[in-house]
């Protein structure tokens, strides 16, 4: 068994990813169960954290888990009827972002596990609502509709356009104390710095598996 496909053992397993990263990694991380409302997630690099403070700002009274960017929690949430929002990032976006932020990852060790992770999202597709990187980046305003819609929220427009500027505008003062490098968010630093990683991405055999996938859920 290849390291990537043992990573992606544990990864996927809702019993096991849980018990290491809480019991032997001891880091405390909550996973969907059935008190969850809503399982905001995604792949790493997908502006998780924007819309994390985004949906808090906006929705403090529910129950929202995010940051686990496993196939574990996606589990766990479809056994508990957990409603999931996942945001959708290319491959080449995610895996230049990645690149950028940790330098001792690899290209296949990246694509392999976008790979994995999308094929389970295309399998329960129907069960899970999907929102793209770049649409939220450009206005959130679907994916707060969507949430107050489905939770039945009552909320006016003028409170959640103001709880957005508030949002907003903390996510911003956050992001200026942050390497412009290990921001998930665009920015002209990190822009001209993917250049350098994109001939070896795209010409990398994984690539356009994990693009075709991209291409199938943004449908």
């Amino acid at each position: 068994m290849s390291n990537n496909q043992l990573r992606n053992l544990i990864k996927s397993s809702p019993s096991i990813y849980p018990f290491y990263i809480n019991w032997i990694r001891r880091l405390n991380v909550d996973f969907p169960n059935n008190s969850t409302d809503l399982h905001l997630t995604g792949f790493p690099r997908s502006a998780n954290t924007y819309c994390r403070e985004l949906t808090k700002e906006v929705f403090p009274e529910l129950n929202i888990v995010s940051h686990i960017h496993t196939v574990a929690s996606l589990k766990k949430a479809l056994k508990n009827n957990v409603t999931i929002a996942l945001l959708l990032r290319s491959p080449l976006s995610t895996t230049s972002s990645m690149l950028m932020k940790f330098d001792y990852k690899k290209e296949d060790e990246i694509l392999y596990d976008y790979i994995k992770y999308h094929e389970f999202v295309l399998r329960n597709i129907e069960k899970i609502r999907i929102f793209s990187f770049d649409e939220i980046i450009e206005c959130p305003l679907g994916l707060i509709s969507y949430i107050r819609s489905t939770f039945n929220v009552d909320i006016s427009d003028s409170s959640i356009e103001q709880k957005l500027k508030i949002a907003e505008r903390k996510s911003s003062d956050k992001e200026k104390t942050k390497n412009p490098l290990g921001s998930s968010r665009p920015n002209s630093q990190r822009e001209e710095r993917k250049d350098f990683y994109r001939q070896s991405i795209i010409s990398h055999n994984l690539y356009s598996v994990a693009n075709e996938l991209y291409l199938k859920l943004r449908k």
